[in-house]
């Protein structure tokens, strides 16, 4: 026998994803504007599902962005594309896991799953910005060179992740924010490096 359609249901699901995409908006602003009161006022449990759909939304516009910037028609994403961001996203909160459990409290991997989602929406302003450079025919490694600048400023930010969300110590959060910033400008650097070296051998090849 035909089941029929339950309106309220379907109108409270709704609902649930107006609210779910108002609070996406206002927690991605926050974070990069205010990022010290986000992570302060974040709440530590949420919808299992919520980090998720979170993930899935930020990497997949991320990666539409990184492709454009590049030339390569947003056609040509692959299976891999959708489960990309789920990756990076476990192996990320696998890592920070690893690194909180050094010392005490120990957070849940819940926890650093959700600190990890929280983040992402950097990477998805460096691939915004990468397109937007691209649009303007800029050297891929002046483009590299901004995305990393923000990558430092991630790292940077992610120093309140570690103290004001998952209730690391200052002294300990400091650390492993030094040697992510220090990777980023190593990164920066050879970056540059590569960029010196291709322009003085541009310069020889004009003078030979």
């Amino acid at each position: 026998m035909h089941q029929p359609v339950d309106i309220e249901q379907y109108g409270q699901y709704f609902i649930t994803m107006l609210h779910f995409i108002k609070q996406l908006y206002i927690d991605t602003y926050k974070v990069i504007i205010s990022p010290k009161e986000y992570f302060s006022t974040m709440p530590e449990t949420a919808p299992r599902w919520d980090p998720m759909v979170r993930a899935l939304i930020y990497g997949y516009i991320s990666e539409l962005f990184f492709h454009l910037q590049l030339a390569k028609p947003a056609a040509k994403f692959s299976a891999f594309t959708l489960i990309d961001p789920f990756i990076q996203l476990f192996v990320a909160a696998l890592i920070i896991k690893a690194i909180t459990s050094l010392t005490r409290p120990r957070p849940s991997y819940f926890m650093c799953v959700r600190c990890c989602v929280a983040l992402m929406p950097f990477a998805l302003v460096s691939a915004l910005l990468g397109y937007v450079v691209s649009l303007y025919h800029v050297d891929l490694k002046i483009q590299i060179s901004l995305q990393n600048l923000i990558g430092i400023y991630s790292m940077a930010i992610s120093f309140f992740a570690f103290t004001c969300f998952l209730n690391k110590s200052t002294k300990f959060s400091y650390i492993i924010i030094f040697i992510g910033l220090i990777l980023n400008v190593l990164a920066l650097y050879w970056t540059w490096m590569g960029n010196l070296l291709d322009l003085y051998q541009s310069q020889m090849n004009l003078a030979g």
